[in-house]
């Protein structure tokens, strides 16, 4: 089933007259039809299979999805996150539509968001705006370019998230041996940046995963705790980062999010003073607001976490439930959007946020160094939901990290377009058609965040931006251009 946005322009495309056609051969007509059978019997197998797979738990493929667009790519790091979140956010939109009105209350009150924080949530003085980013691990399998540490600039953000960790028999540990060097290489960069703080992140998709389990028991909670006390004095972190996406999702489990928060307190307590020092803790968290809803205590956790990096993008991914183009990580709402839609921005998600009793100076907003690609039913039907077949061509699985998108901009033909109410760029070239953020865009959103009186900026992620400067201007312009923001005493 699809679902339609509201005021979408669909252009239906004329099927071809086939009547019109020269008559083929019996002998290219029998070879055509003995070469049918054979992919028909391949793809039944294929199909068969896959299925099995996704019934056991295997594959990580909506039907629909698999029906549409074929079996996954193997997939690592970025581009698997990218596209679980985004199908996980597409299915909380999903969810929304088909088992509630249009509407929206908190506390069964109307909740209405404008482009201001209410007064009662500003703080008098705030504490010294954070840029959070997450560094990803080398990886032999990577789509992209490695992202050395000797290539990251240690001045560049304020905190720096190695991502991963991974949850091995309840403990936390390497995802591999070899990452324990670049873990002493990244932690090295205090020596040139004192007040640089370096954190390790640990991350699991849902039920998929050690860490999910680490929540059952207060015994099981308690030895994953102890390895993460052990974890950060070997290695000299600054705290812990728990990307966990997303306890009780899908479903209403409410054992295993009071576990969650259990969690949370266990590790503050146990954090509080290491060697007299107090270690960070914060978590990574969603932004729809089904997602939010049924994962977080969001007052408890603001009790126990240092700050929250919300991941406001992967808002709109090409899916079999949505297959309209659309912004992955909008700003504010268009006027033409209705309903659920005017949720998927960055400026409602935060205010949701706070709205449950999250901090505004413990609130990060996150912002992408990447993009989505889809391609275009009709390469005429070139704006905000477009019909689209799949995703595009262009980087893996849809995910573009931003030199690629570069040199996308840099092809005979390629149109550009900034949208001024969604306040993002978008591109695209025949039906190549890419939603994405520049330096434009993420100087909003990083002008927004700073006046607002927000924590700070999340980025995810340095690997993704042009590190090696290879769109002709700075290394890192994407990060560049939000630290500069930041810093600017005169905004």
């Amino acid at each position: 089933m699809s679902i339609q946005r509201p005021n979408a322009q669909i252009k239906y495309e004329l099927l071809e007259d086939y009547y019109s056609r020269p008559v083929l051969k019996k002998s290219y007509v029998w070879s055509a039809g003995g070469l049918l059978i054979l992919v028909t019997c391949v793809s039944i197998i294929s199909l068969y299979v896959t299925i099995d797979r996704m019934l056991s738990g295997k594959e990580n493929i909506g039907a629909l999805d698999f029906i549409m667009t074929g079996p996954d790519k193997v997939m690592t790091g970025h581009v698997e996150m990218s596209r679980l979140r985004g199908e996980m956010y597409a299915t909380a939109v999903y969810h929304s539509i088909n088992s509630s009105a249009e509407t929206f209350a908190i506390n069964d009150k109307p909740f209405a968001v404008d482009k201001d924080i209410d007064d009662d949530n500003t703080i008098l003085e705030a504490a010294p705006i954070k840029l959070v980013c997450y560094y990803s691990l080398p990886d032999n399998e990577s789509m992209t370019d490695q992202l050395w540490p000797d290539l990251v600039d240690p001045l560049l953000c304020t905190h720096i998230l190695i991502a991963f960790a991974s949850a091995d028999n309840k403990t936390i540990q390497p995802a591999h041996t070899s990452d324990v060097e670049i873990y002493h290489r990244i932690v090295d960069m205090k020596k040139q940046n004192p007040t640089l703080k370096v954190m390790i992140s640990i991350q699991c998709f849902s039920n998929n995963g050690e860490l999910a389990s680490v929540v059952e028991t207060k015994q099981s909670r308690h030895k994953f705790i102890s390895s993460v006390v052990q974890f950060l004095i070997a290695h000299n972190f600054d705290g812990i980062d728990i990307d966990w996406e997303f306890p009780v999702w899908p479903g209403s489990n409410m054992k295993q999010l009071n576990d969650f928060t259990s969690l949370l307190k266990e590790l503050r307590a146990a954090t509080e003073s290491i060697d007299g020092e107090r270690k960070i803790i914060s978590v990574a968290v969603a932004a729809p607001q089904t997602i939010v809803d049924a994962a977080y205590d969001v007052q408890k956790m603001a009790k126990y976490v240092d700050f929250v990096n919300l991941m406001a993008y992967d808002f709109h991914y090409f899916t079999s439930y949505l297959p309209l183009t659309g912004p992955n990580a909008p700003l504010y709402q268009a006027s033409f959007e209705q309903g659920i839609f005017t949720t998927l921005n960055t400026n409602w998600s935060a205010h949701y946020w706070l709205s449950k009793g999250m901090p505004l100076e413990k609130l990060v907003v996150g912002v992408p160094t990447y993009g989505h690609s889809f391609t275009l039913l009709n390469e005429q039907n070139t704006g905000w939901d477009a019909p689209a077949t799949g995703i595009g061509k262009e980087g893996l699985e849809g995910f573009v990290v931003y030199p690629d998108i570069c040199r996308f901009l840099d092809r005979e033909n390629t149109k550009f377009v900034f949208d001024s109410e969604f306040k993002v760029p978008y591109t695209y070239n025949g039906k190549e058609w890419i939603s994405y953020d520049n330096e434009q865009s993420l100087g909003y959103k990083a002008d927004y965040i700073k006046s607002k009186g927000f924590g700070g900026v999340m980025v995810w992620s340095l690997n993704v931006d042009d590190f090696r400067a290879s769109c002709g201007r700075n290394d890192f312009p994407l990060v560049r251009q939000v630290k500069s923001i930041l810093d600017d005493d005169q905004l």
